[in-house]
């Protein structure tokens, strides 16, 4: 995607910035991370209503033409949850491909407090543990032992 601004070049280079991250992140970009690369509220607005960013849900967009797919749903719950929340119990197996979960349609996750998100199912665990936390597709994800002993 072209840079939404003309010049000075470091904005660009921001904007090249940003779109490599949501390239990793299934289209995504939390208010934080544009906040980071030095873009305002304004300039963040400003980008919205130039149909270079979309706003997915609070304090997240999404690049316009990145699919709505489950993965970014997955992606969008972990991003607004906690830096450490990962994707777990039947969404993680749908990711793993745990044979009978592969049309699995929940977004589910965990993170180390409980919140409320719409459609997404969240548990709570205060035993996140370093090795529990893996990446698959991009998405955090429980690993596969830990969904293992999640879907028991």
């Amino acid at each position: 995607m072209a840079s939404p601004y003309g010049t000075p070049r470091d904005k660009q280079e921001r904007w090249s910035l940003c779109v490599g991250v949501a390239g990793t992140q299934h289209g995504l970009l939390t208010i934080a991370q544009l906040h980071d690369a030095g873009f305002s509220h304004k300039h963040v607005h400003s980008l919205s209503q130039k149909g270079y960013l979309e706003r997915h849900s609070h304090g997240l967009y999404r690049i316009p033409g990145s699919a709505p797919t489950f993965e970014q749903a997955l992606m969008a719950a972990c991003l607004r949850a906690d830096r450490h929340a990962m994707s777990s119990h039947r969404a993680a197996a749908r990711i793993w491909k745990i044979e009978g979960f592969e049309q699995e349609e929940v977004v589910e996750i965990t993170a180390p407090y409980l919140i409320r998100m719409d459609g997404v199912v969240i548990h709570r665990s205060s035993e996140l543990k370093p090795g529990i936390r893996t990446v698959r597709a991009g998405i955090p994800i429980t690993n596969p032992t830990r969904t293992l002993v999640d879907l028991a």
